[in-house]
């Protein structure tokens, strides 16, 4: 069984044929899928997609993007939507001071609020960061055991031992097919695959076979198949590794 550790079916562009892409996903072999929530809107629908398919389980959060908008009804919202049964972590959090799209003041304080809020409900994390792993890693260290995923990691070996030694996990997706990302294939062959998830972030990043296309978790197979040649293993050891790392972080 694959897991797609990171995908949006909440995003319109899956609005008219949701069943039949959790269908393909299942007839490609992946198992499970989760759903990230970017928003309190997000989130709540991730929850609502997660009761109808019990493929798919939920993450809530808020994106950095939108880190200006979290307030004390948001966060209640989502300490509320915490506790259903198949929300298996808090998520999409982080910063983004590649588009600082909120100031990055107030990505700073949602961030910290958020690991607060994970810490309270005992889930993991699931961490965007763009242009501020550093950040990132130093804000997490202020929040001992969370556990969770830096979702689609591109930064260097040494900021994702950091990370392994905190307890997380990175997750990647089909970037790695591209073939002008020979410098993210040679980081992750360095990195290894024991603390490594598989994602499509789907409906974005699609793999070179389907470039220009919408992503759906039913690739998944097609990244991992890349993953292997990258970290000289046989495609059935990653689907084990990356299995069992996501019923870790996870709980599934």
């Amino acid at each position: 069984m694959f897991v797609d550790t990171h995908a949006h079916l909440d995003f319109p562009q899956f609005e008219s044929d949701i069943d039949e892409t959790v269908q393909r996903a299942l007839d490609a072999g992946v198992g499970r899928i989760i759903n990230i929530g970017t928003t309190a809107e997000a989130s709540r629908k991730v929850v609502e997609i997660a009761e109808r398919f019990e493929a798919c389980y939920a993450v809530v959060g808020v994106h950095p993007h939108d880190a200006k908008d979290v307030d004390e009804a948001c966060l209640r919202e989502l300490e509320k939507l915490g506790r259903h049964e198949k929300v298996v972590a808090v998520g999409e959090i982080g910063l983004d001071f590649y588009r600082n799209l909120s100031p990055k003041e107030a990505q700073t304080r949602a961030f910290e609020q958020l690991l607060e809020l994970a810490q309270s409900l005992e889930l993991p994390v699931v961490i965007h960061s763009r242009d501020a792993t550093a950040k990132c890693l130093t804000i997490l260290e202020r929040h001992p055991g969370l556990g969770g995923v830096m979702h689609c990691f591109s930064s260097n070996p040494a900021n994702a031992r950091k990370a392994f030694d905190m307890g997380l996990h990175v997750s990647c997706c089909g970037q790695v097919t591209f073939p002008n990302a020979e410098s993210l294939r040679q980081k992750f062959a360095e990195i290894g695959p024991e603390n490594f998830m598989l994602e499509t972030d789907a409906p974005f990043l699609a793999p070179q076979q389907y470039r220009g296309k919408r992503n759906e978790p039913a690739y998944i197979p097609l990244i991992a198949e890349a993953y292997a040649q990258v970290f000289g293993v046989a495609l059935e050891e990653l689907e084990e590794i990356t299995t069992a790392n996501a019923r870790k972080v996870f709980g599934i």
